[in-house]
């Protein structure tokens, strides 16, 4: 097995530094060139095996303002893990797009294939991430994860669902675009769902500035979140919530003896809500 090298975290106006003679990975994947990363561990409890089927990628949005939090969300402490590094496991080794700021190298998982770049303009919303996150993911993709990067439950599991049902469509039937998890109220989760490749292009080039404006019109599977894979973390009162969700998850060896995440107000049953658009 071929050792990689170390490598520091550039600043912003070297992430497009030339390839170093020693790099022999592809020209998507190498941390020297580009805002690639190969981190330190991750701490992310998730389970199941790597889907078989179509190549598979992801782009992760996290380039959000969190303005509902008040402040940073998707580093913030959720049992063992933080939201982006639980998603960013749960793409279990498929190249994905992280779009947001370079300081969160740190949460790739070790050996992941994770290119960070920013939407243009920084904060222009979802749909300018799914776009720059399109053109940042390799060659020879079939399907592609559309994902929020507060997801703390979202797990390898979750991810091969969506998977399973996008390729198990009717024969007789026009093949779905695109299968996305709903939750117990019935809304459409659009930033937790799986998407064929050709048919994402061609609905953000038709999209306006909401996520809506991308499914509008689009053959898409609507698939029960009966596990709340797909709850995000919005408000502070999400981030208690999901705080003791996953204590109570915890295996009795894994429980803190100080209760809850430090920094989390008093836990509370999570509350579902509209997807942001």
């Amino acid at each position: 097995q071929r050792m990689r090298r170390s490598v520091r975290w550039p600043d912003e106006s070297s992430v497009r530094a030339a390839p170093h003679p020693w790099c022999r990975d592809p020209p998507w994947s190498r941390p020297c060139c580009r805002d690639t990363v190969m981190s330190r561990p991750v701490d992310a409890s998730t389970e199941g095996a790597p889907a078989q089927g179509p190549a598979f990628g992801a782009i992760v949005l996290a380039g959000g303002r969190a303005s509902r939090m008040g402040g940073p969300k998707l580093l913030a402490r959720i049992g063992s893990h933080t939201p982006v590094t639980r998603v960013l496991a749960a793409c279990d080794g498929a190249p994905v797009v992280l779009v947001g700021p370079p300081d969160l190298a740190a949460a790739a998982p070790p050996g992941a294939c994770v290119t960070i770049v920013r939407e243009d303009p920084p904060f222009g919303g979802p749909v300018a991430g799914v776009r720059a996150g399109l053109a940042a993911l390799p060659p020879g993709l079939d399907v592609v994860a559309v994902l929020a990067a507060d997801l703390p439950f979202l797990d390898i599991a979750a991810l091969q669902q969506l998977r399973a049902a996008l390729g198990a469509g009717d024969p007789h039937a026009a093949s779905p675009e695109a299968v996305a998890f709903v939750d117990d109220t019935g809304h459409r989760q659009f930033l937790c769902a799986l998407w064929r490749l050709p048919a994402l292009g061609v609905r953000l080039a038709a999209a306006g500035e909401s996520m809506r404006s991308v499914y509008a019109g689009a053959r898409v599977l609507d698939l029960p979140d009966l596990r709340g894979a797909s709850r995000d973390v919005d408000t502070p009162r999400d981030l208690a919530q999901a705080q003791a969700r996953a204590q109570s998850e915890l295996s009795p060896g894994e429980l803190s003896p100080g209760g809850p995440s430090p920094g989390g107000p008093s836990p509370g049953g999570l509350s579902p809500g509209e997807p942001r658009s």
